[in-house]
């Protein structure tokens, strides 16, 4: 099952959106979890804003993640698309 985060933007009065992510269930010191949650919720926001994600993620490798992230974003896109 992995580790049950909770991810959301933070609407506020800075330009930049700020994300946090919290652990609900799981691993609470692994960092490579909390930033991929991050980028996540990032590319996710710019599709459906406002809406909080609830993620189980379980890394094998931490140097797959880049690898998961550059899948997730490219399905994204070509939805997006369609």
């Amino acid at each position: 099952m992995g580790t049950l985060l909770q991810a959301r933007k933070e609407e506020g009065m800075s330009v930049e959106p700020t994300f946090s992510v919290s652990v609900i269930f799981g691993k609470r010191d692994e960092p490579m979890l909390i930033a991929t949650a991050r980028r996540l919720i990032d590319h996710i926001s710019s599709f459906v804003p406002s809406k909080p994600l609830v993620l189980s993620l379980g890394l094998k490798e931490h140097s797959s993640v880049l690898y998961i992230l550059l899948a997730l974003w490219k399905s994204l896109h070509q939805t997006n698309d369609s």
